[in-house]
């Protein structure tokens, strides 16, 4: 086995785990708010060494000092620029400063450069929770000031595909299948650069938020609301008629606030749906976009999966996931993925969802722990010599005093929000790790 693969393998194994390995503790040094001072003496002996710094900022992390904990983070991401605490430390204390931007800003520069890294899953988790903390809160904001984004003039360019409606057949099923046709024609008209698409969470986020002010009642009038509210030069919204095995699609396309709106209606068997989403996703792209190259056509026409069933599990996935069951959705996008191996958006998405999963309901200083876990689980097979100094190496799973809480578990998935910056006793699983590694040359 490769030792990337190795790497990928016990991160995953230490996520699943996670909880099981805070039990499992050798003998060493506790890190704790207590020993902040020994750390600092110790940096003043050896200002380069970056594990130690690592530690000090999970420990000033601990004592709830986040402004220092963060400045010590960064510090160590110049000498270990792939340790996974420098963005949960500083990721977890914008969260809780309600900074929900900045903090997927974190989180997402740290998953470009290291999207494999040991312990990224934990990142990952988080990024994806904040997304959707943000766009609730984006969502409330905007519908507070409906009448001053709605006379602004729209973004040329922006489309907004809204969530299909269905007519007929499995609720569940095809209201699932309607989520996927919507994220699809988004995925295709996303690779023309001359488009921006609104995010689908972003669209979901403002109708809920919507239907929530209207104590649970939407009108007609809602989806042109929502362009305006995103400013979309481009509405879009498709109907799905389905009856015994066929399918009929009907897209309504509203460009700019005075155009009329266009109907363009599409028929065929459920089981060419994805053959009629590429047609669908090409009209839209000629009338949006204005004439395709070759090789934009092509990407369209290459984009996605090319089994049907796979595309059924990933939408229901996207259903799950838009629910709020990440574990229900992680798996549906498994499946998916071991259907047709080349779907990669599957792949990504399963691989969030998890770890969304592993730190939902987590303290902060659980989730540092559970990325500093596979980070030392990966180290530990990276070669003979590595192991056998960290075999040697001084470790130990502690727990730790007052620290960053969640305040009463707002936010969405556990997100933090603001005013969620409290202390708590300590629970059994808060940990930070003390990872000493001495590689020999």
């Amino acid at each position: 086995m490769l030792v990337a693969d190795r790497f990928r393998a016990a991160a995953g194994l230490l996520i699943t785990l996670g909880a099981m390995s805070a039990c499992a503790g050798a003998s060493g040094f506790r890190v704790t708010p207590e020993e902040i001072p020994e750390l600092e003496t110790g940096l003043a002996r050896d200002p380069d060494d970056a594990s130690l710094r690592v530690r000090y900022a999970s420990a000033l992390f601990a004592a709830g000092r986040c402004g220092d904990a963060r400045t010590q983070a960064e510090a160590a991401a110049a000498g270990w620029p792939e340790n996974v605490v420098t963005p949960l430390v500083q990721g977890q204390c914008l969260e809780a400063a309600g900074r929900l931007a900045e903090a997927v800003d974190i989180y997402a520069s740290y998953l470009r450069v290291h999207p494999d890294a040991a312990g990224a899953a934990a990142v990952r988790g988080r990024m994806l929770l904040a997304q959707r903390a943000l766009v609730a809160l984006q969502a409330q904001e905007a519908v507070l000031r409906e009448a001053e984004i709605s006379a602004r003039p729209p973004e040329a360019g922006v489309v907004a595909v809204l969530p299909g409606r269905v007519a007929g057949g499995e609720e569940d099923r095809h209201a699932a299948l309607a989520r996927g046709l919507a994220q699809m024609v988004i995925s295709d008209l996303s690779l023309l650069g001359r488009l921006r698409l609104v995010e689908r969470i972003e669209l979901d986020a403002l109708l809920a938020e919507l239907e929530r002010a209207a104590a649970g009642r939407l009108d007609p009038a809602t989806a042109p609301r929502v362009g305006r509210l995103v400013r979309a030069e481009s509405v879009i919204q498709n109907l799905l008629v389905i009856d015994d095995g066929s399918v009929r699609i009907e897209t309504l396309v509203t460009r700019g606030p005075d155009s009329n709106a266009t109907i363009e209606t599409a028929s065929g068997s459920l089981s060419r749906l994805l053959e009629m989403e590429k047609d669908l996703a090409l009209m839209l792209a000629d009338r949006l976009a204005g004439p395709l190259t070759p090789a934009e056509e092509r990407a369209i026409l290459e984009n996605g999966p090319e089994s049907m069933a796979a595309f059924l599990d990933w939408a229901d996935g996207l259903l799950l996931e838009d629910r709020g069951d990440f574990a229900g959705a992680a798996q549906a996008y498994r499946r998916a993925a071991r259907i047709d191996v080349g779907f990669d958006d599957a792949t990504d998405r399963s691989r969030a969802a998890a770890a969304a999963v592993s730190v939902i309901g987590r303290s902060p200083s659980e989730v540092i722990a559970l990325g500093s876990q596979a980070e030392r689980a990966a180290l530990s097979v990276s070669g003979d010599a590595t192991r056998s100094a960290l075999a040697a190496s001084a470790f130990e799973v502690a727990p730790l005093g007052p620290e960053l809480a969640l305040g009463g578990m707002g936010g969405v998935g556990g997100a933090l929000t603001p005013g969620a910056l409290q202390t708590t006793p300590a629970l059994p699983l808060d940990v930070v790790l003390r990872i000493l590694v001495r590689i020999p040359r």
